[in-house]
Parts: C-alpha cells; structure tokens; sequence
C-alpha cells in the first residue's frame, strides 16, 4: 500500500515537471508569411515577399539571400545571425528588430526605417541606406565601413567601437549618438550634427569635421591626427586632452 502511494505520487510530481516545461515550436518553414510564423532557420533566399506582415517573427539563422522584402512589416521580428546578403528591403519597417549578428551585406535600405533596433556585429559591406532612419538603434561593433550614409538619422543611437571608415556621412544627424572607441579614420562628417555625441577614445585621424557641429561633444581621449575641424562649432565640447572648450569655440578648441 506504501508503495503504490509512492509510484502514485511520483507519477503526480512526474506530470506536473512536464506541464511546467515550456514547449518550444518547431519551425514551419512551410506555412505563410504572418505575425509571428516560426521560420527558424528556414531557406527564403530568393523568395518575392515584398509587402508582407512578419511582425514578431522568428526568423533566427532564416536564410533570406537575394530576397525582395521591400516594405515588409518585421517590426519585433527575431532576425538574430539571419543571412540576408543583397535582398531588397527598401521602405521595409525594422522597428525594434532583434538584428544582432546578422548579414546584411549589399542589401538595399534605402527608405528604411530601423529605429531602436539592434544591430550589435551586424555586417553591412555594400549596403545602400539613402533617407534609412537609425534612430535609438543599438549597434555596437557593427561594420558601416566605405557605405555613403548622407543624410542618414542615427540620433541616440548606441554606436560603440562601430567600424565607419572611410564612411560618408555629410550632413548626418548623429545628434547625442554614443561613439565610444568608434573608427571613424577618413570619414567624411562634412555639416554633420555631433551636438552632445561622445566620442570618447574614437579613431578620427583624416576625418573631415568641416562646418559640423560639435557643440557639447566628448572628444576625451580620441585620436584626432590630420582631422579637418573647419568651420566646426566646438563650444562647450570636452576636447581631446579633456579641456572644455569656451562656448564660442570654432575650429579650435579655446
């Protein structure tokens, strides 16, 4: 009788550890393109699926090579070391998608918005990002090295040790942007806003600063041999040997 109370209880314990284990669904790489479809680690290389809904989807290691994805609704969408070299994803909606890690060579941004996303070791050689927003995105050590960035808005975005060299970035808005221990070697910041960015410890050696503004930044410690500062409006920036700049400061720091 002590027994059987016992085998009983332990089969009770037994089914409650099981109820109590999350199930985790397998991929579907089957089934439509939906909010939330489960496409994990599925081939779409290739695939026309411009204009579709895949808001919070899972579409971790999802290979989308050479895709059309333009105007696509991923916002929420787990993209986590996604292969989405040369796929089409102009005007797409990016909004706070999980992109870390990702390959996103030669794809085409233009029109994009990827607001408080993050692209954490994102790779995007090649890419072509004109009018793209970055607004809040969290990118560190993502590679934005030789892409034409013009324009681009990457205000308070979280850009340390980000790789932008030889970048164009005239007339961005990297406005309160974290640029920590950034290279920046032979960018071109030409009218860029830098007003409040840190760019503490940055590689800057052959930037061109001309006409930017650079008001109330943080240049402490950055290598900033050959950089063109022009024009530039440094009032109130802490400067490289972290004296603060008078407020009517303009291309050197007084």
């Amino acid at each position: 009788m002590y027994n059987n109370n016992l085998s009983q209880t332990n089969l009770f314990l037994l089914a409650l550890v099981c109820l109590m284990i999350p199930v985790v669904a397998d991929a579907a790489c089957d089934d439509p393109a939906s909010p939330g479809v489960n496409w994990l680690g599925c081939d779409k290389s290739g695939l026309d699926l411009s204009g579709v809904d895949l808001r919070r989807a899972v579409l971790v290691n999802t290979n989308f090579t050479e895709a059309n994805l333009s105007k696509v609704r991923f916002r929420k969408a787990d993209l986590e070391a996604a292969n989405l070299e040369g796929a089409d994803l102009e005007g797409a909606h990016l909004v706070d998608v999980y992109l870390v890690g990702s390959n996103l060579k030669r794809v085409n941004l233009n029109n994009a918005v990827l607001d408080y996303s993050r692209l954490s070791r994102a790779d995007l050689t090649g890419a072509t990002v004109n009018n793209a927003s970055f607004i809040g995105v969290q990118a560190y050590s993502a590679n934005f090295s030789d892409l034409d960035l013009s324009g681009v808005t990457f205000y308070k975005a979280k850009l340390q040790e980000v790789n932008f060299r030889n970048a164009q970035l005239r007339g961005a808005d990297l406005k309160e942007t974290v640029l920590s221990r950034a290279n920046l070697e032979g960018a071109s910041l030409v009218a860029a806003s830098l007003n409040k960015a840190k760019m503490d410890g940055a590689i800057l050696i052959d930037t061109d600063f001309t006409n930017s503004d650079l008001r109330q930044a943080n240049l402490s410690g950055a290598d900033i041999m050959g950089a063109n500062f022009s024009g530039a409006k440094l009032g109130n920036a802490a400067w490289v040997d972290r004296k603060r700049c008078r407020f009517n400061s303009v291309e050197k720091c007084k």
